[in-house]
């Protein structure tokens, strides 16, 4: 009988282990600063980049799930004048003195542990961020290598 709930223990176990979808590769490359009761979270991407970005190549900027032939955009990342960061994208409003893309956003004034609240609320984002940023890095290379090919096909008469 302890073999039987030993063994049933095990396969839950197991079982459990199976349901666990793994660990992201890279957790972020922002930075995140905490200033009083404000969030500044700054990418690794520049700005300018994601302005030119949205020009050329908007798809370049989101991430989707394909689930049965059918893809979904789960997660976006943009430019604009009202920044927000939710689990379905962030929207960056300036760039920094480096000029690189950033947000700030208001915390919750009645939020005890900022640190913690920021994991709670944001690490899928900030997973998702991590994996689109480095697929904006490689189109946004690819695009300047096509533009710069341009200037052949253009001839001023």
């Amino acid at each position: 009988m302890a073999k039987l709930s030993t063994t049933k223990k095990m396969i839950e176990a197991t079982e459990a282990v199976e349901n666990v979808k793994p660990a992201p590769k890279k957790v972020t490359n922002a930075n995140i600063k905490i200033a009083g009761n404000a969030i500044v979270l700054t990418s690794k991407l520049k700005f300018e980049t994601i302005q030119k970005m949205e020009k050329y190549n908007r798809d370049a900027l989101c991430l989707v799930e394909v689930k049965k032939d059918e893809e979904n955009e789960i997660f976006r990342i943009s430019t604009g004048k009202l920044g927000s960061i939710s689990k379905f994208g962030i929207v960056f409003t300036e760039a920094n003195k480096d000029g690189f893309a950033t947000v700030t956003i208001l915390l919750p004034e009645d939020v005890k542990n900022k640190r913690e609240w920021i994991k709670d609320n944001y690490a899928t984002t900030l997973f998702m961020l991590a994996d689109l940023e480095d697929a904006v890095e490689t189109a946004c290379a690819e695009l300047e290598s096509a533009y710069a090919k341009l200037d052949k096909y253009i001839e001023e008469v």
